[in-house]
């Protein structure tokens, strides 16, 4: 099998429509239907950081991004979700490692946090995250917050 062919593109208004689609393809597994509106509330305060994940054809298959709070010390890796149809490619490991890479230079951010679901956070895991914190129902009834870190610096 090919390895899918992916790029990575800087948010941009225009791909809310796209990106609402997508994430609606992870809800009720990963997502709570109710975490839409935050989720679009997010994209419009954090689109400097945000990255949209195209295919081949151009078409949008993801989205993911992050947060530095460099003066507290961390950043977040934020929002990160695929068309279910590609999960297991690998595609999500490069989106952690091209977040990564944006953070490190950052000398004053000792970890990145990642608030998740039981649902992923073993894949966060596998890339040497750990789990710190979890809390039943958290996003949703059956979605538990679990919270993952990777201290870095």
């Amino acid at each position: 099998m090919n390895e899918l062919q992916v790029t990575f593109n800087p948010y941009r208004i225009s791909d809310n429509a796209e990106l609402s689609r997508v994430i609606k393809l992870n809800m009720p597994t990963f997502f709570d239907p109710d975490e839409i509106e935050d989720y679009l509330r997010f994209l419009n305060s954090q689109k400097q950081f945000y990255f949209t994940v195209h295919d081949e054809n151009k078409k949008v298959v993801g989205g993911f991004g992050y947060s530095l709070f460099s003066s507290e010390g961390f950043a977040k890796i934020d929002w990160i979700f695929f068309d279910p149809k590609i999960h297991g490619q690998g595609i999500g490991s490069k989106a952690v490692r091209f977040c990564e890479s944006h953070i490190l230079p950052h000398k004053a951010v000792k970890k990145i946090v990642i608030t998740t679901s039981q649902k992923t956070s073993a894949f966060f895991e596998k890339l040497d995250y750990r789990l710190e914190k979890t809390q039943a129902d958290f996003w949703g009834k059956g979605l538990h917050l679990h919270q993952v870190v990777k201290s870095i610096g």
